[in-house]
């Protein structure tokens, strides 16, 4: 039983500074670069309160996440649709001249994301 709470317990502990280290980075990227603790923080506000509730405690947060989630699918493809009627007609693709090589270096990257 030890081992597993041991085990359970540093995969969140993992996954929790994976996300931190990605928020941070992505704000740091699109903000002021020399945020880094400060945007580490700004996840921890938000993370910490959030995984020590009960779901139940949560539903009127996950609700709305959930419906974050599809407002912004619905603004991507409003968008990506927009964006191609205004471009008029799309012109073919060029006929492929050459072989597949270097195809074989993808087979980890695909694999990989299944």
């Amino acid at each position: 039983y030890a081992a597993y709470v041991t085990l359970i317990s540093g995969y969140m502990l993992g996954s929790l500074w994976c996300y931190a280290a990605i928020f941070a980075a992505a704000l740091e990227a699109n903000l002021a670069p020399s945020g880094h603790v400060l945007y580490v923080g700004l996840f921890a506000l938000f993370v910490v309160p959030l995984s020590l509730k009960d779901l139940a405690d949560q539903k009127a947060v996950q609700t709305l996440l959930a419906f974050g989630r599809v407002v912004m699918l619905a603004v991507m493809l409003v968008t990506a649709l927009t964006y191609l009627m205004s471009m008029g007609p799309i012109a073919p693709m060029p006929e492929r001249t050459g072989t597949f090589d270097g195809v074989a270096a993808l087979a980890p990257v695909v694999t990989f994301s299944l």
